[in-house]
């Protein structure tokens, strides 16, 4: 009878032991969950704080292309005008020539 209660307490200890590694594990592993919950967050925040700055920059692409397409736009016009202005100019200088030779028709 005594040695099976020597057993006993001796498998009651042991059960003891292995109850407490057990809890010890279980809080290791709630801690290492806390720490994965944690950078998971982080690593959200920061995925979101990339998707932010990725829209923006898409925005000011966006800007940047249409203010080059005026540019562009406002180039050709000035060309153009450029040109019409060109054309008045030889205009003008053909009308002056004209007038020149009709002037020297009239002298006495």
């Amino acid at each position: 009878l005594q040695s099976n209660t020597v057993k006993a307490v001796n498998g009651m200890e042991e059960g003891n032991r292995q109850i407490i590694t057990s809890v010890e594990r279980v809080s290791h592993s709630k801690s290492i969950l806390n720490n994965i919950e944690k950078f998971m967050s982080e690593v959200e925040l920061r995925i979101s704080t990339i998707a932010s700055a990725t829209s923006e920059q898409s925005a000011v692409s966006n800007q940047i292309s249409t203010s080059a397409d005026i540019l562009k736009a406002n180039a050709q016009e000035a060309s153009s005008q450029s040109e019409i202005s060109n054309l008045h100019t030889n205009n003008v200088i053909a009308l002056a020539n004209k007038l020149q030779q009709d002037l020297v028709k009239f002298q006495i």
